[in-house]
């Protein structure tokens, strides 16, 4: 995969004093374990049954938090397919309301949820955080509410903004939708996972929908010898950056023998800019193996695309010969 500089464009997003935004809807449910319409299996409850109640702060407003507020590191195109593996990380906020301030201030506020990372490190929160509110962000009308919150190694920052008569009226809710251009310009949302402490926008690992379900889904459909493969994606839109893409996962079948793989944490994706080439693994359930694809995109550019079974320290195990690609958008 050739790699190039990628503008942080969530986060440039939200910090600038103007709305924009991008769209979708997460997974997540504590009562589902199945797989998300739309997104990656997230195995909920059973990955934050760790994860202690509590949190929120006072104020006069309220958070909204739907029982579908779960976050995923998202991708980088500076990225290997195995530095993918090590970014993974889930965030999960518990359903229900929360206090928050509907004035200009800063107070304690602890958040509702917890995360996971790559590595299987359970992060809760080990301390009060601080939720920062401005209410009228830079004379725009609009809301900001930014915590900083201790998570034991590691530290999250939150923004959320919206218009600022939200603030007092309904509140600000969070659901695990993907917001941006697509579908929601009145709002924006932006998270970010550190280790140690977030020095500026570009530390550590940017968060956002894990599902992504109210933007439309693209399958590519690749056979090859022993066998075939489909993977399916669903691509957000960006003014300049690399636009924000969640990868669902796909199913396939290698030498006979059927496999389905949608766990957030199993299935990998790194693009080049713009998504113009695109490198997904998907690893098989009880196997030390996987599939690697690379080289797909929607145009069947040079190079051509490529499969490969590769074991789990991403070394090539063989080759496969592809015999016919296919690429579908609007797959829903």
């Amino acid at each position: 995969m050739r790699a190039r500089p990628m503008v942080l464009a969530l986060l440039a997003t939200v910090l600038a004093a103007c709305p924009t935004g991008d769209d979708d809807d997460s997974t997540g449910g504590d009562d589902d374990d199945s797989v998300p319409v739309g997104g990656p299996a997230l195995h909920l409850p059973e990955r934050f049954a760790w994860c202690p109640d509590g949190g929120g702060g006072t104020g006069e407003g309220t958070l909204t938090i739907g029982d579908e507020a779960v976050y995923c590191a998202a991708f980088h195109e500076t990225r290997t397919l195995a530095q993918e593996r090590d970014a993974k990380a889930m965030l999960w906020l518990a359903d229900g309301a929360v206090a928050v301030p509907t004035v200009d201030g800063t107070i304690p506020w602890r958040l509702p949820g917890c995360a996971l990372t790559a590595d299987g490190e359970e992060l809760a929160p080990s301390a009060d955080g601080e939720l920062t509110v401005t209410t009228d962000l830079g004379g725009s009308g609009r809301y900001r509410l930014q915590l900083r919150q201790p998570m034991g190694s590691h530290e999250l920052v939150l923004w959320l903004d919206g218009p600022r008569d939200e603030l007092t009226a309904d509140g600000p809710a969070m659901n695990g939708e993907h917001i941006g251009l697509a579908t929601d310009t009145d709002h924006a949302v932006a998270l970010q996972l550190c280790e140690g402490s977030c020095g500026s926008a570009a530390e550590g690992l940017l968060l956002d929908s894990c599902r992504f379900d109210r933007v439309a889904a693209e399958r590519h459909h690749i056979e090859f010898e022993g066998g075939w493969i489909d993977v399916e994606l669903r691509i957000g839109q960006s003014f300049l950056a690399t636009q924000p893409a969640v990868f669902v996962g796909g199913e396939g079948e290698l030498d006979g023998a059927p496999f389905v793989q949608r766990d957030y944490f199993e299935a990998l994706y790194n693009p080049e800019h713009h998504h113009f080439s695109r490198d997904f693994v998907l690893w098989i359930d009880g196997e030390d193996r996987g599939v690697l694809v690379e080289h797909a995109d929607p145009f069947f550019d040079a190079p051509a695309v490529a499969v490969s079974v590769i074991d789990h320290d991403f070394a090539v195990v063989e080759s496969r010969a592809v015999t016919d690609e296919t690429y579908e958008t609007n797959v829903d």
